[in-house]
């Protein structure tokens, strides 16, 4: 629906819709209770003048009353495109308004396949439907064979491993870098003020919140990463072994979001953001990255963390397949000390959204001490 109401009154080559909703209103409901049976959502009625929360996302009621309002056979009234393909399921016909809209269009029809696994399930348990998107790819290639569009023929822009992103008030300039980063190799992407690549300042690291690359959740990452730059405070976005745009370890698959090798990552990174004082590096973390954050500072005897819902506590994957757990873990039994005070008097939840030092005074692991505020 987003993408025939964007091509609205545009003169655009190809359109694919793939498994396309045809309203605003069924999508939202079909979200909500997905949401709700997930129970990530209070079960409520998805027309609530509060809004609405869909799977990891709560929708502000003005941005809810938009998304009711899409119709795709409206929708397609204004969308002339010269190739279209939709693809549906086997089991969802399309409405005859839909179908009768899409006569008038030089359309053809394929399959979506996998879609009850991959939009029906909770977040994080999708399986990625990959003859669909090879129909798709194959579809899109086949319509751009001989293509005379305005980048046929045209020379591709120059890569650079540095760009100007913004400006503060003031005139002074923003700049991203992209590094990589030890013996994993690890991409990531550094935000800064120009001229001050070798200046000691004040470093935060982000790392990967579930398999999400490091934009962060809805580019939260970048954002912070930007605006923190403003204020003279280096940033790091780094994907860790085998996410986003780092290569995967030996031996290890893609997409692995506890990994005990992400502790050695996070390390790695925040000595190469501040190789002088990588204790000082604040870890941001959600999720699996709220978990690698406390992994990270404990070894680094860091001083700041910021942990959002970290993914505790945690059954390690080597669990399951060694029948052990791997000592460089820290937060899972036997614990440490200070993950001792997390999990004491339900810590974890009140840790959320919260700020906190990770230090608890160099008291010994059989410590009893009264946990941290």
């Amino acid at each position: 629906m987003l993408a025939v109401k964007a091509a609205t009154g545009s003169d655009i080559e190809t359109l694919v819709l793939w498994d396309p909703c045809e309203t605003g209103r069924g999508f939202l409901r079909e979200q909500h209770l997905l949401a709700v049976a997930a129970g990530i959502a209070p079960e409520r009625d998805p027309a609530a003048v509060e809004g609405v929360e869909v799977p990891a996302l709560p929708l502000s009621e003005d941005l809810a009353a938009a998304i009711r309002a899409l119709r795709l056979d409206d929708d397609l009234v204004g969308v002339s495109p010269k190739r279209l393909f939709v693809l549906t399921r086997a089991d969802k016909a399309l409405s005859a308004s839909v179908q009768e809209e899409l006569a008038t269009k030089n359309v053809e029809f394929g399959r979506a396949t996998g879609q009850v696994r991959f939009i029906g399930v909770e977040p994080g348990a999708a399986v990625l439907p990959e003859q669909t998107l090879a129909d798709i790819v194959s579809w899109q290639s086949r319509a751009f064979d001989g293509a005379t569009g305005p980048m046929a023929g045209r020379a591709q822009p120059e890569r650079s491993a540095k760009a100007i992103v913004a400006r503060t008030a003031d005139g002074r300039t923003i700049i991203e870098r992209t590094v990589r980063i030890g013996a994993g190799n690890l991409f990531g992407i550094v935000t800064e003020p120009e001229d001050c690549e070798t200046t000691r300042m004040p470093s935060v690291l982000f790392s990967n919140a579930g398999v999400l690359t490091h934009s962060g959740p809805a580019r939260v990452w970048v954002e912070m990463a930007r605006g923190w730059a403003a204020l003279g405070v280096r940033a790091l976005r780094v994907d860790l072994g085998g996410l986003g745009d780092s290569p995967t370890r030996p031996g290890r698959q893609s997409d692995q979001v506890y990994p005990v090798e992400a502790i050695e990552d996070l390390i790695d990174a925040a000595r190469f953001v501040a190789p002088q004082d990588p204790a000082g590096v604040a870890l941001v973390g959600l999720c699996s990255g709220g978990y690698h954050a406390i992994e990270g500072a404990l070894v680094l005897d860091s001083r700041q963390a910021w942990v959002i819902n970290p993914g505790l506590p945690l059954v390690p994957p080597e669990l399951s397949e060694k029948g052990s757990t791997d000592p460089r873990r820290q937060t899972v039994r036997p614990l440490n000390s200070i993950t001792r005070h997390l999990y004491a008097d339900n810590l974890i939840v009140k840790l959320a959204l919260a700020t906190t030092r990770l230090r608890c005074g160099g008291c010994s692991t059989s410590c009893a001490c009264t946990p941290p505020p």
